[in-house]
C-alpha cells in the first residue's frame, strides 16, 4: 500500500529510519533506510547499505527459498505419534524469525491452523514443523 493511500504505516511516518522498528518497514521506506542485522535497527543508507534477505526476504531482490521435498507425502493422513512433525525441505538453509508466519491447511478445513514460530524449528535446510499446532494441541 502506498504512503499516499495510507501514510499511518511505519514505512511512511516523517521521523526517518531510526524511528522505524520492523526489517521490512525499513527496507520500504521512501527515506533511504535500511535495516542493519547486527544491531537490529533501522539506519539512513550510505554507501550502498541494504537490507538483507534474511532480515526482509519480500523485496524484490530476494528469491524465495524453492520447496524440494515434505514428508510426510500429501494427502497422508497425520497420526500421533507417527507423525510428530513435518519435514519440509529447501534449497537453502532456512531461519526462523520472531516474525515468521506460517499457516497449515487440511483438506476440508474452512481455515488454516496458525503455526507459532515457537512449533517450528530449523535442522540445516529443513524446516520441521510440529502437528501439535495442526492437529489442535
Amino acid at each position: 500500500v502506498s504512503c499516499e493511500a495510507c501514510p499511518s504505516q511505519e514505512r511512511c511516518l516523517p521521523a526517518g529510519c531510526s524511528s522505524i522498528t520492523k526489517p521490512c518497514a525499513c527496507a520500504e521506506a521512501p527515506a533511504g533506510c535500511h535495516w542493519e542485522d547486527a544491531s537490529g535497527r533501522c539506519l539512513q543508507s550510505s554507501g550502498g547499505a541494504g537490507t538483507s534477505c534474511a532480515a526482509c526476504s519480500r523485496q524484490a531482490v530476494c528469491s524465495p527459498p524453492v520447496l524440494y521435498s515434505f514428508v510426510p507425502a500429501p494427502r497422508t493422513t497425520l497420526q500421533l505419534p507417527t507423525h510428530l512433525a513435518i519435514r519440509l525441505r529447501f534449497d537453502r538453509p532456512m531461519v526462523i524469525a520472531d516474525s515468521s508466519k506460517a499457516t497449515f491447511l487440511c483438506a476440508g478445513q474452512a481455515q488454516p491452523s496458525r503455526i507459532p514460530p515457537s512449533d517450528m524449528s530449523v535442522e540445516g535446510n529443513d524446516l520441521l514443523v510440529s502437528v501439535k499446532s495442526i492437529l489442535g494441541f
